[in-house]
């Protein structure tokens, strides 16, 4: 199933340097970047040892407000897909990798059996980046980074225990490793059309970037916001008792 519909600007000169909600200056983020790639000259070592860097980060839910700000990148030890998505295209912009998000709309009902179902209760469209790499003269789509491989390996057992096709924000033929050779997916996968994006929004440099198209398709308000407070309390003290087996 090709569930990348919409038509991108696939030129890779587009998707380098700083843009709306890209800040490669900020401090510590190059020093970073240099540190965990000291001596590799290959790109793609360069983008799976930087993946590997990202993927290992704990998941948990982010605080909204920090989760997708450049200034925060250096500050946070852990975080989720959309901090990791964001963490992950500034190191690549600065090892010289195009880097871009593409964002899609799940069904949230069907990636988040197992948690609080929060759009039921705001109303929310599920909204959600997947980074795409230019590597090997084109794009390959990568969000196998969003759940720590302890944890996703604990998620994944209780999907298939539960006989779910999907739940706690994975796709049970998701992954969490990527070579560098193609498409890694987490959250759903083309060999099930249900869980597959419902719309592709589009490419975009950043979270704001984003939002100045499709901002209005997901207002915030004092509703909304209060609902996230709570989703993301229950999301994490499941995701934490999982952890410990529980």
């Amino acid at each position: 199933m090709d569930w990348k519909s919409c038509v991108c600007d696939d030129r890779p000169v587009v998707w380098l340097g700083s843009a709306p909600g890209v800040d490669l200056e900020v401090p510590g983020l190059r020093a970073q970047a240099a540190r965990l790639t000291d001596g590799l000259k290959d790109p793609v070592e360069v983008a799976v040892t930087l993946f590997r860097h990202v993927s290992l980060l704990p998941f948990e839910l982010s605080d909204p407000a920090l989760r997708t700000t450049p200034d925060a990148l250096t500050r946070l030890t852990a975080g989720d897909g959309y901090f990791k998505a964001t963490l992950w295209l500034h190191l690549l912009r600065i090892g010289g990798i195009p880097a871009r998000m593409r964002w899609v709309q799940l069904e949230p009902t069907y990636v988040t059996r197992g948690l609080w179902d929060f759009s039921r209760l705001a109303g929310m469209p599920f909204f959600y980046p997947l980074t795409e790499v230019w590597l090997h003269d084109h794009w390959q789509s990568v969000d196998a980074y969003a759940m720590d491989p302890p944890l996703f390996r604990v998620v994944v057992a209780e999907i298939h225990r539960r006989e779910l096709m999907a739940g706690y924000f994975v796709h049970r033929d998701g992954v969490c490793h990527w070579d560098g050779q193609g498409d890694a997916l987490q959250r759903f996968s083309p060999s099930d059309p249900d869980s597959c994006p419902i719309r592709d929004m589009g490419c975009f440099h950043s979270h704001r970037d984003f939002l100045r198209t499709w901002g209005q398709a997901a207002p915030a308000t004092a509703v909304t916001n209060l609902a996230y407070e709570n989703q993301t309390r229950l999301m994490n003290e499941t995701f934490a008792r999982m952890r410990q087996g529980g």
